[in-house]
């Protein structure tokens, strides 16, 4: 079997596949075909050793050797306990080889004309640029291996939260946890999700990559746009980080999105030396956000929460607003005049123009923007009045003028593109916008230069 390195990983999976089968027919007392099919399976996996060995990955081989082994003993089990045992014990040690092969196999990057499906797709983008008038490019995010040989971070001291449901397809969720733990074998990795999301196996592969998993009961109130359901799974994730005394740093991030900028750790904490935080009693870093999406300039405090990095006792603090008590009323998923308004503001979002319009800006819209909350601004804004402000803003008050010392001074923006941040989401998850000339306009030059000159 002469495999080519970024065939491995699907092999692999082709196999546990097969395992899988044969352990549900040995469950089900259909031993002939079970037997067969383990048989086939270790059949496989010699072949893949020694294919590992002529590729010179020797790491992997004595865990093979072992697999066949322990698959050769779940052929032959009567007994049921002993049965399970070998099961857990088999997904473990499928979890580690895995792991090693998937991130571990240097791979070359391929010519566009050796798959011929994405020669089609660039076809269609030249079609499409002669149709709309706009540019198209395709970009690649690779599901594993390694285009360079890199080798793990050294870093000990944040703390990654991915917060939400579970995403199964392709093993989304999991293969991002892969990826990370590969990166990352020092820091703590916590899933925070929900009663009900995590299946006996994945939670076997959690363990075996050292991963926290907490299963929160849902909130018996969601609150408008479930927003309840997203203080609750998230802050119970960001209080985790608060256990690990080694740790200074705490990561919220999501599960159905990844992080491909492999040294986004270090990348992060440098932000946080680069920029320092303005000297207060609250904050020991500046709030790293994510910039351009909906991370706004003109509706106030209006900042991106699919991301959120920074000291771990002030991402506790960040999400430790209250449920909300009518705030939401004007959320804009349920209120035409909010939408209407975000439209109208939207071709706006520009520096120089809030610049050179700031006072028209803040005298006509700051008392209709005071209403108008969705998840993004409450969490913001909260926080801010909470933990810096120490008072809520009153409705006379100039809320531009909290906002952009806000930004200025405790703020640090990041832009999704710099991350590679790939979020297969909605129909045309295939499909993303370029987040720095489309929607909010706090990206990170705009940002540094508030941050230099304010608005």
């Amino acid at each position: 079997m002469q495999v080519h390195p970024l065939k491995i990983s699907l092999i692999i999976s082709e196999i546990t596949d097969e395992i899988r089968k044969a352990e549900k027919l040995h469950l089900g007392m259909e031993t002939a075909e079970s037997g067969t099919l383990f048989a086939s399976a270790q059949n496989k996996l010699i072949q893949l050793g020694t294919e590992l060995e002529r590729l010179g990955l020797l790491g992997g081989i004595k865990d093979i050797e072992e697999l066949c082994e322990i698959l050769y003993q779940e052929a032959i089990s009567e007994d049921s306990a002993e049965f399970k045992r070998l099961v857990d014990q088999r997904i473990v040690l499928s979890d580690r080889i895995e792991l090693n092969l998937k991130y571990g196999i240097l791979r070359v990057g391929l010519y566009v004309d050796q798959v011929p499906a994405v020669k089609n797709v660039l076809a269609q983008c030249d079609q499409a640029e002669n149709e709309t008038g706009d540019y198209y490019q395709l970009t690649v995010y690779p599901r594993f291996g390694n285009t360079r040989n890199d080798e793990a971070y050294d870093v000990d001291d944040v703390a990654i939260v991915l917060q939400g449901q579970i995403l199964y397809d392709n093993n989304f969720t999991l293969d991002t946890i892969h990826y990370y733990r590969y990166l990352y074998p020092k820091v703590p990795i916590i899933l925070s999700t929900w009663a009900g999301e995590v299946t006996e196996e994945f939670r076997l592969h959690m363990d075996e990559l050292n991963v926290c998993v907490i299963e929160n009961t849902y909130p018996e109130n969601s609150g408008r746009s479930n927003i309840n359901y997203q203080l609750c799974n998230t802050h119970a994730g960001v209080k985790e980080a608060l256990r690990y005394e080694d740790v200074t740093y705490c990561l919220k991030t999501r599960t159905d999105q990844r992080i491909y900028k492999k040294d986004f750790l270090t990348f992060f904490k440098n932000q946080l030396q680069i920029y320092p935080v303005r000297p207060n009693d609250v904050l020991k870093n500046r709030i790293l956000i994510l910039g351009g999406t909906s991370s706004n300039l003109l509706l106030p405090f209006h900042l991106c929460d699919f991301l959120v990095f920074g000291n771990k006792e002030d991402i506790e603090t960040y999400y430790r607003s209250p449920f909300p008590a009518g705030e939401l009323d004007y959320a804009y998923q349920n209120n035409d005049e909010w939408i209407g308004t975000k439209i109208k503001m939207i071709p706006y979002e520009n520096l120089q123009y809030v610049r050179k319009h700031k006072e028209e800006i803040k005298r006509k819209w700051s008392s209709v923007m005071f209403k108008y909350y969705d998840p993004e601004i409450y969490i913001s804004r909260t926080f801010y009045e909470r933990a810096l402000l120490g008072r809520k803003i009153e409705a006379d008050e100039d809320l531009y003028d909290h906002f952009w010392g806000y930004l200025r001074d405790y703020i640090v923006a990041c832009d999704p593109t710099d991350l590679l941040l790939y979020w297969p989401k909605y129909k045309y998850k295939s499909y993303q916008r370029n987040y720095l000339t489309n929607d909010g306009g706090l990206c990170f030059s705009a940002w540094q230069d508030i941050f230099i000159h304010g608005v």
